[in-house]
C-alpha cells in the first residue's frame, strides 16, 4: 500500500517535471534547446514543477476532489497522478481573485506564489541560453573573421551571402525579406565580429542546429 502511494506521487512528479521541460524544448527554445538541455538551471526548473505536481496531487488525494474525463469520474490513482502531472503547469497559472490597488489590479491565486519563482528561473535559463549561444557560434565567427584580407569581402558580407545562398531558391521575396532582417540585426553592432555573431545567432535561432551545421561548416 505504502509503495503504491509513493509511486503515484512519484508519477505525478515525473510527469509534471517532464511537461515543464518539454515546454522549454518545444515552445520557449525550439531551435536552441540543445544548448540548455543538460544545464543545472534547466534541471532545477523541471524539478520545481515536479514538486508542484506532488503538491497538487496531494491536494487531490487529501480533499477527494473528483477528476473528470468527459463525464466520467477518474478513480484510478495512477491515472489521477498522470493527469495532475500533465496539468500542473496550467494549474500553477491559476488566479482566483483580482485585488484592485489604485489604478492597477493585482491577481491573487496560485500564480501569485509560483510566478516570482518561475520568472527567476526563466531569467536564469535565458541567460544560460544567451551565453551558450555566443560560445557555440564563436568558432565559425572566428573562422570568418580571420580570413579577411585587404580588398576581400568583409566577414559579415560573406556570412550574409552564405545564408542567402542556403535559402530555398523558389521564394525570392522571402529571401530578400530575410536578408533585410539580417542586415537590420547586424546594423546594431559596429565590429565585424559582433555583426557576424549576430547573423549566426539569428540563423541558428530561426532554423536550428541541423541547418546551421550544414550551412556553416568551418571551411571558409
Amino acid at each position: 500500500m505504502l509503495q503504491e502511494v509513493f509511486f503515484t506521487y512519484f508519477l505525478a512528479f515525473i510527469v509534471a517535471a517532464f511537461i515543464a521541460f518539454l515546454q522549454l524544448e518545444t515552445t520557449t527554445y525550439p531551435h536552441t534547446n540543445f544548448l540548455i538541455r543538460l544545464k543545472l538551471i534547466t534541471v532545477v526548473y523541471s524539478l520545481f514543477y515536479g514538486a508542484l505536481g506532488v503538491i497538487f496531487y496531494g491536494i487531490v488525494v487529501y480533499t477527494g476532489i473528483d477528476m473528470l474525463i468527459g463525464d466520467k469520474i477518474v478513480k484510478e490513482p495512477y491515472l489521477q497522478a498522470v493527469l495532475v502531472g500533465i496539468f500542473s503547469k496550467g494549474i500553477s497559472d491559476w488566479n482566483f481573485y483580482t485585488l484592485p490597488i489604485g489604478d492597477n489590479a493585482k491577481p491573487l491565486g496560485i500564480k501569485t506564489i509560483t510566478e516570482p519563482i518561475e520568472s527567476t528561473l526563466l531569467k536564469k535559463i535565458d541567460e544560460e541560453e544567451y551565453n551558450s549561444l555566443k560560445e557555440y557560434v564563436t568558432p565559425v565567427r572566428d573562422c570568418y573573421c580571420k580570413t579577411q584580407n585587404d580588398g576581400a569581402e568583409r566577414p559579415e558580407e560573406k556570412v550574409l551571402k552564405r545564408i542567402c545562398d542556403s535559402l530555398p531558391a523558389n521564394s525570392k521575396a522571402k529571401k530578400l525579406a530575410y536578408k533585410e532582417d539580417l542586415k537590420n540585426v547586424m546594423a546594431d553592432y559596429d565590429s565585424d565580429g559582433a555583426k557576424v555573431s549576430a547573423a549566426l545567432e539569428k540563423y541558428l535561432r530561426d532554423f536550428g542546429k541541423r541547418s546551421y551545421e550544414r550551412v556553416f561548416k568551418i571551411d571558409v
